[in-house]
Order: C-alpha cells, then sequence, then structure tokens
C-alpha cells in the first residue's frame, strides 16, 4: 500500500507475526486463540467478483487499471445473505499491494500480493479518502481495515476456511494470518489516514493536499 502504512505499521505487523510463528513453531497442536476466533467470527464474508488488471510501473509500484464495462473488479459486501454495499475501484492508481516489512516475506503467505484482491480494495479507500471524493468522506481508517478484513475471510474461505475455533496446524495459520494483518491495520493507520500532508495517488488526478 503506497499510501503509506510504513515504519510503526511494520514494526508492529513484525511483532504480530513473530509471536504468531512463535506460538506454532513450539507446539505440534497450539491451542486454540480466543483472539483469533472473535475476530473471525466478528467479520463478515462478501464476494470477490470480476477481473484484476495490475500494470508494472517500476519496482515495487504497479498501477491498478479498472476494466470499465468487461467484468469489473468488485467487492461486495455482505450481512448473511443481504448485500450492503459494492466497492468497485472505477479510477487508475497506484499500488504496491500489501505493505508487508521485507523481512516478513520470507513467509509466502505475507507476500504482498498474498491477499491482492483485499489489499487493492484497502488502498482503493485509502485514495478515494485522500483525494477527498465523496465516498471517502463516510470512512475512517477502521472501517477501511474492517472492510479489508472482510476481503480477506472472503478469500480464505474460498480456500477452504471455515472457522478458527481450531488447533489444527495449517488452519491455525491462516487464522492467525488473517489476524496479524487485520488487527495491524486496524490499529496502527490512523496516523496516516489523518496525515492532512497526504497527497493523492490516483493516476491523471490533480495532486491536492487534503483539506
Amino acid at each position: 500500500m503506497i499510501m503509506k502504512l510504513h515504519t510503526l505499521l511494520s514494526i508492529k505487523l513484525i511483532f504480530y507475526i513473530s509471536i504468531s510463528l512463535a506460538l506454532v513453531s513450539c507446539a505440534s497442536a497450539p491451542s486454540v486463540n480466543p483472539l483469533y476466533s472473535n475476530a473471525w467470527n466478528e467479520t463478515n464474508a462478501g464476494k470477490i467478483e470480476g477481473d484484476i488488471l495490475i500494470e508494472w510501473v517500476e519496482p515495487d509500484k504497479f498501477k491498478f487499471i479498472p476494466t470499465h464495462g468487461k467484468n469489473p473488479f468488485t467487492f461486495i459486501r455482505m450481512d448473511g445473505d443481504k448485500e450492503i454495499d459494492r466497492i468497485t475501484p472505477n479510477k487508475e492508481f497506484y499500488t504496491d499491494g500489501g505493505s508487508i516489512p521485507q523481512v516478513i516475506k520470507i513467509d509466502k503467505d505475507y507476500s504482498s500480493w498474498r491477499f491482492a484482491p483485499a489489499y487493492i480494495i484497502h488502498d482503493w479507500l485509502f485514495e478515494i479518502h485522500q483525494c477527498d471524493l465523496d465516498y471517502g468522506k463516510e470512512l475512517n481508517h477502521k472501517i477501511a481495515a474492517q472492510i479489508m478484513a472482510e476481503a480477506i475471510k472472503t478469500q480464505l474461505i474460498n480456500e477452504g476456511l471455515t472457522d478458527c475455533d481450531t488447533n489444527l496446524i495449517v488452519e491455525y495459520q491462516k487464522c492467525a494470518l488473517f489476524y496479524n494483518i487485520y488487527k495491524s491495520v486496524e490499529n496502527f493507520s490512523e496516523e496516516f489516514w489523518n496525515d492532512k500532508l497526504s497527497t493523492c495517488d490516483l493516476v491523471n488526478h490533480k495532486n491536492i493536499i487534503r483539506r
């Protein structure tokens, strides 16, 4: 996320992940973690639809290109069977996927593109907020993190994870992954969300400074 979740967030993410990896490596059957299960149970799943088109710009910098009218990438927020929102990024913007610290990327599950749909949606929410677009004015950093978590949960469900009330190693690791990323972004992105010197990173958009 080029938009600025850098030093502080990286440090906290390293802390969360290091603890989780230690717990998994030290126990063949780790105990059910209520933090993981509570976060999972309190997060709605949604639907991921459409195509994601990414263009390389330079090392660690990519451009999201919306596919207007051609199966556009959309995240549908759900509350049970009820659709509550559709988020369809409709402008080009720059992204680096997820802002994962290099030291953590030795674990492939913490790559910048492991949850590409969720990271793209979160970057989009940051950009429309920083660019003073209407929908962004309804958001705050916690809502943006929650929406990202919903997209991550949706992808994990599509991969076969059903719940986080588990001590099975593979499922436990995925639940730790979900929790670490969600809570790192939720707890430590406020400073960057409210940074009045942040500029708009939409492609071909006037480079405004937030009011």
